[in-house]
C-alpha cells in the first residue's frame, strides 16, 4: 500500500514538474502599456488607455501583437496534438475536392472548385457550355499570400473584365483591382482602401464601390471609370447608425444603394445603362420602416414591413416610384 501511495506521489510530483516546465518565464503574459487619451462626447468625458492600439503601422502596436501570438503559442503548445487530432477529424468531413454548381450569364458558365490540401478557391469559367475548356478567371492559391479574405467578384456585363475585393491584411479593408479576362493581365487601376462589395455599369468601364469610415462602417459611394486617376464621390452617410451597401437588380438593368440601421432603411436607385446619372430616392427612410426592392419589366416590385409586420409585396412603375404610388 505505502509503495502504491509512493508512485501514486511521483507521479503527481513528475506532473507538477511538467506543468513547471510549460509556465517558465516565457509564458509571463505580455501586458500593454497605459496611454491615457480623453475625448468629450455629448459633454462626457471618457478616457480610453488602450487606444494607442489602434495605429495598425506603429511598431510597438505590431511588437505587442507579436508578443501576444508567441504567449498563445507557448501556452497552448502542449494541445498540438488535440489540436492536430481535431483538425484532423474536421477536415475529414469535409469533402476538400469539389466544385460548385454552375451558373449561366452571357454564353459562359461560372463556378468555384476547391482542391484537397489548397485553402482557397478557384473561380473559373467555360464558354458555351459545361464541356468546354476551362478558363480559371481567379486562382487565390496563386497569389502566395499568408492570409487572404476575398470579398466582391463582380464580371462586367460583356463578360471581358473580373473586378475582385481582397484583404491580406486581416483588417478588413479592401483593394480592388480588375482583371482582363481576354489577356490576363491586372489592369493598372488600384482601388483602395475600400469595402468589400463592388458592381459593375453597364458600360463595361464605370465601378461604384464603398468606402468605410474609421469604425470600419461603409459610408460611401464612389464612381471610378477604369483608366482613371480620380473617383467620384456621389454620396455619404453620416448617421453612424446607418451602413451603405450596394447591389444590382437580379434585372441587371438597376444599381440599387440601400441605407440600413438594425431596424430602419432607404433605397436609391440608378439606370445601369446610364453609370454617369445621379441616384434617385425611392422613400425616404422611415423609422422602422424597412423595404427591399427588385426588378422585372417596367416595374419594381417592393417586399416592406410598413404595417405589415410579416411583410408584404407591392409594385410600382419605374418611371415612378414614389411612396404615394406604391400598389
Amino acid at each position: 500500500m505505502i509503495k502504491k501511495l509512493w508512485l501514486l506521489a511521483a507521479i503527481v510530483i513528475l506532473a507538477f514538474i511538467a506543468n513547471c516546465s510549460l509556465e517558465g518565464k516565457k509564458l509571463t503574459p505580455p501586458v500593454a502599456k497605459i496611454v491615457s487619451k480623453a475625448d468629450t462626447l455629448f459633454g462626457d468625458i471618457r478616457v480610453d488607455n488602450y487606444s494607442w492600439l489602434r495605429d495598425k503601422a506603429d511598431s510597438s502596436v505590431i511588437n505587442f501583437i507579436k508578443a501576444e501570438n508567441s504567449y498563445t503559442q507557448e501556452k497552448t503548445a502542449h494541445l498540438k496534438g488535440l489540436e492536430d487530432k481535431l483538425y484532423n477529424e474536421m477536415v475529414g468531413r469535409i469533402k476538400e475536392t469539389d466544385t460548385t454548381a454552375a451558373q449561366q450569364i452571357n454564353g459562359y458558365f461560372y463556378y468555384s472548385r476547391t482542391l484537397k490540401g489548397q485553402q482557397y478557391p478557384v473561380y473559373c469559367r467555360k464558354k458555351g457550355s459545361q464541356t468546354s475548356p476551362e478558363e480559371i478567371m481567379l486562382d487565390l492559391n496563386a497569389m502566395k499570400q499568408e492570409y487572404i479574405n476575398w470579398g466582391g467578384l463582380k464580371v462586367s456585363p460583356d463578360q471581358r473584365y473580373l473586378a475582385y475585393s481582397i484583404d491580406t491584411s486581416g483588417s478588413e479593408q479592401f483593394t480592388i483591382r480588375i482583371k482582363d479576362l481576354q489577356s490576363g493581365t491586372i489592369l493598372p487601376d488600384l482601388i483602395g482602401p475600400a469595402g468589400s462589395d463592388v458592381e459593375w455599369g453597364n458600360d463595361n468601364s464605370t465601378l461604384f464601390y464603398e468606402t468605410l469610415d474609421e469604425t470600419l462602417r461603409p459610408y460611401q459611394l464612389y464612381r471610378h471609370i477604369l483608366g482613371a486617376t480620380a473617383d467620384s464621390l456621389l454620396y455619404q452617410e453620416n448617421d453612424a447608425a446607418y451602413y451603405l451597401g450596394i447591389s444590382k437588380t437580379k434585372s441587371k438593368k438597376y444599381i440599387i444603394m440601400d441605407l440600413g440601421s438594425n431596424t430602419t432603411n432607404e433605397l436609391w436607385y440608378l439606370d445601369a445603362d446610364k453609370p454617369d446619372g445621379k441616384f434617385q430616392i425611392v422613400m425616404p427612410r422611415t423609422h422602422e420602416v424597412q423595404y427591399y426592392l427588385d426588378h422585372h419589366g417596367d416595374k419594381f416590385y417592393i417586399m416592406t414591413n410598413e404595417n405589415a409586420k410579416n411583410y408584404k409585396i407591392m409594385d410600382v412603375e419605374t418611371s415612378n416610384p414614389a411612396r404615394a404610388n406604391w400598389k
